[in-house]
């Protein structure tokens, strides 16, 4: 089977799950690493690893984790500044660095494949959790475990366009009191900007509340489409977890994949469709998104390289034949 027909067979009701109480055995055996790929974002870095470290803080008292590191990957850029952060117990930190740009698919499997933790969450440079946020995604995968099912879980974002300068004095308590555009994945008026292939003109001008709709994704159509998007498409690289050993048995990210756009829809579509994981949002921690709008890739940049990475994921990637690994995993 393709990949594509493994994840139109997907089910994805993973609501059922949550019937079981998470076991407190359990919180002796999760750690986790936080991934952070890094090319040129030194106006947000900081904060990143800062908002990162009282996640992890919140999440190491809740008694949820044991342990927790947060990776750093430097790709093909200079170090950033993270001097003065405070060394907090249980929570590591630290950079590994490329020495050429490799993209982020690469610099996401460096920390993956370079990690021995439980569980493994992968931050965007530019996105600032929510101090619950890391607890509130380990307390998911709690349960899915205790249930006999694996979950990929993955974060919403307010996303606020500001200046370089701007960025460089904010944090995230500057933006407490203000609110940001909202996550497509709630409210989305699709719009000619949005298009990466012919097909997609015909959802021009329509309203999709995706969430709503498909009973936070435990009810996607059976065809496998909604509207222009298939279920992986709801997962962005700003803030996702996974289970790390499940994550590194299918290969993790696709490098070749080495430009903007579905680096991260690779990783999550082998996981759905070979090891039947089911993909979780968590919709109730306010993560911010900061995107410098003078920053390293401009907007059309990016938007331009999004729609090559469609075209390459649709047409080549889930085209590709590939073996169920499920009963390996069990």
């Amino acid at each position: 089977m393709t990949l594509q027909e493994r994840l139109i067979a997907h089910q994805n009701t993973y609501s059922k799950c949550f019937r079981a109480k998470p076991s407190v055995l359990l919180s002796s055996l999760l750690t986790l690493n936080c991934v952070v790929p890094f090319y040129r974002a030194d106006q947000t870095i900081r904060e990143t690893v800062l908002c990162l470290q009282l996640a992890c803080a919140y999440a190491l008292k809740q008694g949820v984790i044991h342990h927790a590191s947060i990776c750093v990957v430097v790709d093909g850029c200079a170090m950033p500044d993270l001097s003065g952060i405070p060394n907090e117990p249980q929570i590591q930190i630290e950079t590994k660095h490329h020495f050429v740009n490799k993209g982020r698919a690469a610099a996401r499997n460096t920390g993956l494949f370079g990690s021995l933790c439980a569980l493994t969450a992968f931050v965007d440079a530019d996105v600032w959790v929510d101090p619950a946020a890391i607890f509130r995604h380990v307390a998911i995968h709690h349960q899915m475990l205790t249930a006999g099912s694996t979950a990929i879980t993955f974060g919403l974002f307010e996303t606020f366009k500001v200046s370089a300068n701007e960025a460089k004095r904010l944090t995230r308590t500057d933006l407490k009191g203000s609110t940001g555009a909202l996550d497509f994945r709630i409210l989305c008026d699709f719009k000619e900007a949005y298009t990466c292939c012919s097909e997609d003109a015909a959802f021009v001008g329509r309203r999709f509340e995706i969430f709503r709709d498909t009973n936070d994704l435990n009810a996607w159509p059976r065809e496998g489409w909604f509207g222009p998007w298939m279920l992986p498409e709801m997962c962005l690289g700003g803030f996702f977890m996974v289970p790390t050993g499940e994550a590194r048995s299918v290969g993790g990210f696709d490098e070749s994949f080495d430009q903007y756009g579905y680096e991260e829809t690779t990783l999550v579509a082998k996981l759905m469709g070979l090891t039947g994981a089911k993909l979780v949002p968590l919709k109730d921690c306010r993560n911010l998104h900061i995107d410098v709008v003078d920053g390293a890739q401009s907007r059309a940049d990016k938007d331009e390289m999004l729609r090559k990475s469609y075209l390459k994921y649709h047409n080549e990637f889930l085209s590709q034949e590939h073996k169920n690994q499920e009963l390996e995993l069990q």
